[in-house]
């Protein structure tokens, strides 16, 4: 996960349209499904399935993520913010946990 490794915006790939929003960093909502960004479009910040409808390249729709990228890190809210989503959570792995190759 980019947020253990410094990231200052967590861009989020979704095919459902999970409502995920964290307290640390801006989370842009990326969906690449018609029906999830029609049925959640107020929770998406980039719909690129505008691919799959031959309405957008692959390479437009990569510079409108990178544009909305830089947008967001010059202060624009992403929709998890405009919603309040605002969710904390620390992701444990197993070898974190190891004190001399024991699990507690």
């Amino acid at each position: 996960m980019g947020l253990l490794q410094g990231s200052q915006i967590f861009t989020f790939t979704t095919g459902t349209g999970t409502p995920l929003g964290l307290a640390i960093a801006p989370v842009m909502k990326i969906t690449g499904n018609p029906e999830t960004f029609k049925r959640n479009s107020e929770n998406m910040d980039i719909n690129a399935s505008t691919i799959i409808y031959g309405e957008e390249t692959i390479e437009a729709v990569g510079k409108r993520i990178f544009n909305e990228i830089i947008e967001v890190a010059n202060g624009k809210p992403t929709r998890s913010e405009i919603m309040g989503h605002r969710d904390f959570f620390l992701p444990v792995f197993a070898g974190a946990l190891r004190q001399n190759g024991d699990l507690p």
